[in-house]
């Protein structure tokens, strides 16, 4: 089976099934599948709206259906009420994100009991799904570590068992000629890419197929790996040979074993190749990442660093500054794939923030600066202040995981460390205590008590305030007595 399509008729089924449903976020019908994924998987997520374009499915994806300054939450209402059916492309990203968490619960809740199999699930990583138990077996599938073939007919399989109400047994497709053989499609909006298979090592110059296997075999075809192994060639001109040389010295060198850098973390294994390098082209672009790696999958603002320069260490704090520079060490993390610049921020895959956070010698440094600029930055004023609510919506998912990384170091963080953690965790409590989160609030009220009884001892002024906070939280859940 050829992946070529005719790209007329690819535009004419795009133009009419975006006039049929007009845009994303406004009411509209004619969509049979939303997928529901995180930026970090975007190439699972066009490969699959692709692959089902092909069989005529009429797909909504926000890689090609959302225009500039889109606002997600609208996406995510457009997606769940407009299409028949949602696909969540399921990675550890996915399960931690708000808005992937958000698309696949609306999606469930409109049927709970999957008799019209309204939430599908893939996997692209071995990861837990969300309520996998309520998923019939016809609405999951697993995509990692399988040839696109294989993958391909699983896909395939379980969008027509969705749609047919039943698994019906389906012939499996031969294997695909090229994973980058369409022409370019068009849209109304975006032009989506030729959607590659996620595994296989992207185009670099003058690199020969074998070699490209050979190095792709050597990560373990993770295809956040493939895709810095592919940018790091690009961008310093190694040999292909001499590379796939430097990635099995590393793997067979002393301790290799014992490090997380070994083949069974093929990004741990590139950040300690290409850290060297990264820190000769710009140490703040290192630094820079050691703080990020503390935070988030979701993007992280480029103004939490750019308004708090002072308080960052050189030679970041005048990168930061100064607008060129700072463009220039976006640049090396975006020219070695360690990093994405979106619209709203800067994106880390979970992979290389925990690759970094493996390497760091001291990790108590840029954890306790990530819950300082936190701090600063976070507005104080949550109940009665709505202004503040969107900036806590963009900081709550790094507040969360940067002090989830707080709990864990413990006594390793300086007292100042942790008072900014009980801070940010009563505030963020507030925040989530205005948006009827209350359970996700008490929980939050009641680590940051649990530290401020630590710090300051029971009878301090503080530990009152979070007493009281914590009781508004219960008398609203109905728990107090």
């Amino acid at each position: 089976m050829s992946f070529t399509i005719d790209t007329a008729i690819w535009r004419g089924r795009r133009l009419r099934s975006v006039t049929e449903c007009e845009t994303v976020g406004v009411v509209g019908s004619g969509w049979d599948f939303f997928i529901s994924y995180t930026q970090a998987d975007r190439a699972w997520a066009e490969w699959i709206a692709w692959a089902l374009a092909e069989d005529e499915h009429h797909i909504l994806v926000r890689a090609w259906d959302s225009g500039p300054g889109s606002n997600p939450v609208q996406d995510l209402r457009a997606g769940t009420r407009d299409a028949t059916r949602t696909i969540a492309v399921l990675s550890n990203d996915y399960l931690s994100s708000v808005y992937g968490g958000a698309e696949w619960q609306a999606a469930w809740a409109g049927d709970p009991e999957g008799v019209g199999q309204k939430l599908l699930a893939v996997r692209v990583a071995d990861c837990d799904g969300p309520n996998q138990g309520t998923l019939p077996p016809a609405g999951r599938a697993d995509l990692f570590g399988l040839s696109e073939g294989t993958a391909m007919t699983r896909l395939r399989l379980m969008a027509s068992a969705a749609i047919a109400g039943r698994a019906r047994p389906q012939a499996p497709p031969g294997p695909p000629e090229s994973p980058g053989s369409p022409g370019l499609p068009g849209s109304a909006q975006t032009v989506p890419r030729a959607a590659r298979f996620p595994g296989k090592l992207p185009r670099v110059a003058g690199l020969d197929r074998d070699t490209g296997e050979a190095i792709a075999e050597q990560l373990g075809r993770l295809p956040l790996a493939l895709e810095q192994a592919a940018a790091w060639l690009n961008r310093s001109g190694m040999p292909g040979l001499e590379y796939l040389d430097l990635l099995r010295r590393h793997h067979a060198g002393p301790g290799a074993s014992a490090r997380s850098g070994d083949r069974g973390d093929p990004v741990a294994t590139l950040w300690d190749i290409s850290a060297g390098r990264v820190g000769a082209e710009s140490p703040a672009a290192v630094q820079l990442l050691s703080v990020c790696a503390y935070l988030a999958s979701e993007p992280v603002p480029l103004d939490l660093f750019t308004a708090h320069a002072e308080l960052l260490p050189e030679p970041l704090s005048s990168a930061v500054a100064d607008p060129p520079a700072f463009a220039g060490v976006l640049a090396v993390l975006t020219g070695y794939a360690l990093a994405s610049v979106t619209q709203v921020g800067l994106r880390l895959h979970h992979l290389v923030r925990s690759a970094v956070r493996s390497r760091d010698n001291q990790p108590s440094d840029p954890l306790a600066l990530a819950l300082w600029l936190l701090r600063v930055d976070a507005p104080a004023e949550i109940h009665g202040s709505p202004r503040s609510w969107p900036r806590w919506a963009a900081l709550v998912p790094h507040v969360l995981a940067a002090t989830g990384h707080a709990d864990r170091a413990g006594r390793q963080l300086a007292p100042t460390a942790l008072e900014d953690t009980a801070w940010l965790l009563d505030r963020a409590a507030a925040y989530l205590h205005v948006q009827g989160r209350l359970a996700e609030a008490k929980a939050l009220h009641e680590r940051a008590l649990i530290l401020d009884e630590a710090l300051y001892g029971p009878d301090h002024p503080a530990v009152a305030m979070r007493l009281d906070a914590l009781a508004q939280i219960l008398r609203d859940l109905g728990q107090l007595e």
